[in-house]
């Protein structure tokens, strides 16, 4: 598990984030039990619609090395000024698509989308592109993260969450970028919107596959209207069935009805074996690292599991990657 932590616009964040953050999600082989010495096992690649690439990693306790991290950009470097392509990003995501490496970055004040183009290699010197505000900054209101997927037609989308408080009154939706078949297309931006399940703002998201539907979990809540007191923690479901293309049904889902007063800043989804996890990180209330189990679907209401023990008090999580 690989968690980011606050370092309000500085050289190290970008860094930090550049070379730790990455997409891929685990899934466990099942070799074959019955073999004989000197014999080859064979393995075969996990069913992934979305995969791009396959690691092979038979070693364990690599995640328990001390990183090493290099400054690859110093080009956020003033904390006053929105005139650069990337003040005060807040997400990244990171894809390998035919033999190359794009991080895109959204800007949360200026509303435009970079990106960055590694080529072959991550260690390669990164060129950014300022892709403009796709659609028109009516579009956004404090956009937050930002996750891109490759769906099983072979198509690239984002989604981006709009934590919609920029204007003073409650503005949250989904957007969605559609790429077409290359991440180096200027893609095209749609908004979704519900009155009553994104007002209150879309604070992160994530995309999962289920195996025959992709759904956007959107991580929002509901307040109340007199103080704007927490009243909800929940998610705000994107059904999109098996194609990110397509107009999704949009559904409310509540996972605490007795919620702490935190400051939610991300959650990542990740299926191990037959079951369904999600991972949330908060800035307030202890710094609170906390995982959701949903059980064989993420429809389902999760138990909740407080993992924040020993966690460092002085550090304010934003980013999460399991």
């Amino acid at each position: 598990m690989k968690i980011h932590f606050d370092i309000y616009f500085t050289f190290l964040w970008l860094a930090f984030l550049l070379l730790l953050h990455h997409p891929t999600k685990s899934q466990d082989l099942t070799p074959e039990l019955n073999v004989c010495p000197l014999n080859d096992v064979p393995y075969q690649a996990p069913t992934l619609p979305n995969a791009t690439s396959y690691d092979w990693d038979f070693c364990t306790g690599d995640l328990l090395r001390t990183p090493t991290g290099i400054l690859i950009t110093d080009f956020i470097n003033d904390t006053q000024t929105a005139f650069h392509d990337a003040w005060r990003p807040e997400g990244i995501d990171i894809v390998y698509d035919n033999g190359n490496w794009y991080g895109f970055i959204m800007n949360y004040t200026g509303k435009n989308l970079l990106r960055i183009d590694f080529g072959s290699s991550l260690s390669n010197p990164p060129i950014y592109t300022n892709l403009g505000i796709i659609g028109g900054a009516s579009l956004y209101d404090q956009p937050t993260k930002i996750r891109i997927i490759k769906d099983k037609s072979g198509n690239w989308f984002g989604f981006i969450g709009n934590n919609g408080f920029a204007s003073g009154s409650p503005n949250g939706s989904v957007i969605r970028l559609s790429f077409g078949n290359s991440l180096i297309n200027i893609p095209t931006a749609q908004q979704f919107i519900s009155p009553t399940i994104f007002t209150n703002g879309v604070i992160s998201l994530d995309v999962v596959y289920t195996g025959s539907e992709y759904l956007v979990m959107a991580l929002c809540f509901n307040r109340n209207p007199a103080n704007l007191a927490l009243l909800d923690i929940k998610f705000g479901v994107l059904n999109f069935n098996d194609n990110l293309g397509s107009n999704p049904v949009i559904t409310e889902k509540i996972i605490s009805s007795s919620p702490v007063t935190p400051v939610w800043r991300d959650i990542d989804f990740v299926k191990m074996g037959d079951n369904w996890h999600a991972f949330l990180v908060l800035t307030t209330a202890g710094n609170r690292v906390w995982r959701l189990d949903f059980g064989n679907s993420p429809l389902n209401t999760p138990s909740i599991v407080n993992l924040s023990t020993n966690f460092p008090s002085n550090l304010a999580a934003r980013e999460i990657s399991v």
